[in-house]
Order: structure tokens, then sequence, then C-alpha cells
């Protein structure tokens, strides 16, 4: 930490350092209008000046956070509501699939691929062991 006083320390002067509490913005541009009233030449209207913009800063720093934060949380909020609304499109379409399903046709294509799938691991089988070495 680093401490920089200026002008001129006189005995019996005394300097209280403490934690910078809480502030209201609006105090601090009321403090800054009293402040541009006095005379720039003394010290303590400098002062109070140069903590007026050091609380502006501040302000605006924590302002700028608060507006990040706010947009990450938006932009994780669009992030799920297009997931979710993709969502819904992929259920309705499942859905219209399934009540425009013919049963009977389901039924009769679903036998069709299950005995030609016998009769391609039949003939898979009866062709595996055959080589020309069986033959000579």
């Amino acid at each position: 930490m680093n401490i920089r006083v200026r002008g001129q320390i006189t005995p019996g002067d005394a300097i209280e350092l403490e934690p910078q509490k809480t502030f209201s913005v609006f105090d601090t541009f009321r403090d800054a209008i009293v402040g541009m009233d006095n005379d720039v030449a003394d010290a303590s209207a400098s002062a109070e000046l140069h903590q007026a913009t050091e609380q502006f800063h501040t302000a605006f720093l924590h302002l700028t956070k608060a507006r990040t934060d706010t947009g990450a949380r938006l932009s994780t909020l669009d992030i799920q509501e297009a997931q979710h609304e993709d969502f819904k499109i992929s259920l309705a379409r499942s859905k219209s699939n399934f009540e425009d399903l013919d049963y009977s046709k389901a039924v009769i294509e679903f036998e069709e691929n299950s005995r030609a799938l016998q009769a391609s691991q039949l003939a898979f089988g009866k062709t595996k062991d055959l080589t020309l070495f069986n033959y000579l």
C-alpha cells in the first residue's frame, strides 16, 4: 500500500485511513457540484474532487460488472430458450410421426425386414466357411 501526501505536513496534523464504505452515486454528484463551487487552490476542495472522481470511477466499474453479469445471464437464458424451442419442435415432429403411423403397414414392413435379415444371416452362415481349399 502506498500513501502519497501532498502539501506541507505540520506538527499536530493527523491522517486517518479507513476502508471505503458504501456510497451513493447521487451523493457523490451533489458533493462534486458543491466541490466545483469551491476554490481549486484549496487542498481540501481538491481532495474532495479527487475523491468524487474516484467514487465515480468505482461506481462505473461496479455498474460495468453488473451489466456484464446481467448480459451473461441473459445470454444463458437465450441459449436455454433456443434449446427448449428446438426440443419442442422435435417432440412435435415425433408426436406427428407417431400419430400419423399406419400400424398395419408398419407391422408388415417390420416383418419383411426381419425376414430379409434372417435370410442374409443364413446365407452368410453357409458361405463364411467356403474357400477354394475346400474344393481341392
